[in-house]
């Protein structure tokens, strides 16, 4: 009687034959004698034509680098090749040719196989099928890329209009997209009835959780299209938003916005919070304000107005960005008396937009021409001093 070790050895090797008796038949297959390698050659002889192997290989690799060639011989553009319609034309021409040599390789497999004695009658159909798919993908990608180049040429002439070329690059990505999903479907023949059909018989109680659930959707989605439409903000722009938001515009969805603060957090924000905000867009603005309020001793009144005259002369020379024509305030004036202090207002405006690494240097700047004219006129400030009381 058979132990069980002996038993599971049994089925073991069993399991092996089997195996061996299907992969057997294949690797005899694919032993190459010389009458079967002459049959392959005379079939792939008789599909393959050298001419078409040849011109689309020049297409695939050389199209580029010849449209390159003809376009530098032409001369005198503003544009470089690959800002150009002509690249976008021969980059369109090389890909599809690759495609199709690609396609063209595969078909070459299938006869191989074929003539080796493997049959794969509805591999020719599939094969069709998988050419067709990649064809459409690759044409919906490429008219997305030409539509983005197209938008890109026209925005570059009219930057204010680059809101609704967003808004017109997205729309005709959705229109795109389900336009090819649809070819798509047509070639793998998916049969959509039931689908749909239970999609319909959801009932009204399932419409109503729908449209309460979708409400929200729904309003983050329509300010997204406004945030979109509207110019107030780009990706890339720096805002602060009127509830205290501020920081670096990543990316605008149709949903939501993500925004970098300036401490390198991610925040992001469901476009309906920021639909309706107060925005200001610190990036579009091109001059920036150094205003101060310095605190005076009452022994110094005497030598303010000198001080005055002293602290613009310092900013001046140091500052050459100052705005000192009249169209901006440029001025250290004695604004106000205050119980323990006089009040000084320094309040000066520069050719520097109010963020980054110049910003900050020019605000120091200021800084330090004020306090050589406070040390030149030798004043002194007034500083708060809380007294507590221990009992």
């Amino acid at each position: 009687m058979l132990t069980i070790n002996e038993t599971l050895s049994n089925m073991t090797t069993t399991a092996i034959l089997m195996k061996g008796g299907q992969f057997v038949p294949i690797l005899q297959k694919l032993a190459v004698s010389r009458e079967d390698f002459h049959r392959v050659s005379l079939r792939l002889l008789e599909a393959v034509h050298p001419g078409d192997v040849l011109f689309l290989s020049i297409l695939g690799w050389a199209a580029v680098p010849l449209f390159a060639l003809f376009f530098r011989w032409i001369g005198n553009h503003k544009l470089t090749f690959h800002e150009s319609y002509l690249y976008q034309f021969a980059d369109h021409i090389s890909q599809a040719a690759k495609i199709a040599l690609l396609v063209y390789i595969a078909n070459c497999c299938i006869v191989i196989l074929n003539s080796l004695g493997f049959i794969f009658s509805h591999v020719t159909e599939l094969s069709q099928g998988i050419t067709k798919i990649l064809y459409i993908a690759w044409g919906a990608q490429r008219l997305s890329v030409f539509k983005r180049y197209i938008l890109g040429r026209a925005v570059s002439r009219k930057p204010d209009k680059l809101g609704r070329a967003f808004l017109v690059d997205r729309l005709a990505d959705g229109i795109i997209y389900v336009v090819t999903g649809l070819f798509l479907l047509d070639i793998l023949d998916v049969q959509m009835g039931v689908g749909v059909s239970s999609i319909f018989a959801f009932g009204s109680a399932g419409t109503l959780v729908v449209g309460l659930a979708s409400r929200d959707v729904a309003a983050m989605f329509v300010s997204g299209l406004t945030l979109s439409t509207s110019d107030r903000i780009q990706e890339g722009d720096n805002i602060r938003f009127g509830d205290g938001t501020s920081g670096r515009i990543e990316s605008i969805g149709w949903m939501q916005t993500t925004i970098r603060g300036y401490d390198e957090l991610i925040e992001v924000v469901p476009n309906s919070e920021l639909g309706m905000q107060r925005v200001k867009n610190i990036s579009r603005v091109t001059k920036c304000q150094v205003k101060q309020t310095l605190r005076i001793r009452y022994e110094d009144v005497d030598k303010i107005p000198q001080l005055e005259e002293d602290i613009l002369a310092e900013i001046k020379e140091a500052c050459p960005e100052a705005i000192t024509d009249g169209s901006r305030p440029f001025r250290a004036l004695w604004a106000d008396y205050k119980d323990d202090h006089l009040a000084l207002m320094v309040d000066t405006h520069y050719e520097i937009p109010p963020i980054g690494q110049k910003y900050w240097e020019n605000r120091q700047r200021v800084m330090q021409a004020i306090q050589r004219a406070v040390k030149k006129n030798d004043v002194q400030f007034v500083t708060s001093v809380k007294l507590k009381c221990i009992s």
